[in-house]
């Protein structure tokens, strides 16, 4: 890779691209947000989370929190009884380890504001436990209260194990579960959704 620096032409009166005057002189303003972190806010009435912006068009515009969490859960219950192949991943989900602990996690979760989970790899850690809050919440009728964010240490593991909860879920990316990677995003819903990013994000 080289740098070749380009001077002005010495005709004035040539086209150029480049601007040769200095049309204004900024000050840099006091605070800089220089890690490109979304600041965080509890939930609230139009507003998306993974965009840090208002939701200004469609229905959620201008629903309550209550009715979009009565949305979701309604919506889930009705996929849940009438989608036969969720029910066979259901049924498989329900293999794996971490389900003996799933009681005990949210128990653990609702209680303490810091719950670490150790397990060994495959048991179920990473896809399982934020569905499990995640259903949770809807059950519980606060879906549009419930963010949830799962850091992973690649991006190939994001975009992977996001690819994986949303085919759990019977869904596609960018509905409850989607990821965010460098140059690369399928941003969830704003209400009631996980989203897998690497630790830059």
């Amino acid at each position: 890779m080289c740098l070749e620096v380009i001077s002005p032409p010495e005709d004035p009166s040539s086209p150029t691209l480049l601007s040769i005057g200095k049309l204004a002189h900024f000050e840099p303003s006091q605070k800089q947000n220089q890690s490109g972190v979304v600041p965080w806010s509890p939930p609230q009435s139009n507003w998306n989370p993974w965009t840090s912006s208002n939701i200004d068009e469609g229905p959620l515009a201008y629903a309550a929190p209550e009715q979009i969490s009565i949305d979701i859960k309604s919506n889930l219950l009705y996929q849940l009884e009438n989608d036969q192949e969720l029910q066979k991943i259901l049924q498989e989900r329900e293999t794996l380890p971490v389900k003996n602990f799933e009681r005990a996690i949210l128990d653990a979760v609702g209680h303490n504001s810091v719950v670490i989970i150790r397990g060994a790899t495959g048991c179920g850690k990473t896809t399982q436990v934020p569905q499990y809050i995640l259903d949770e919440c809807i059950h519980s009728g606060r879906a549009a209260e419930c963010n949830i964010v799962v850091t992973q240490p690649r991006r190939i593991s994001a975009v992977s194990v996001a690819e994986r909860v949303a085919y759990e879920r019977g869904e596609e990316p960018g509905n409850s579960c989607g990821y965010s990677v460098r140059f690369e995003s399928v941003l969830p819903r704003p209400h009631a959704s996980v989203m897998f990013c690497t630790v830059g994000v």
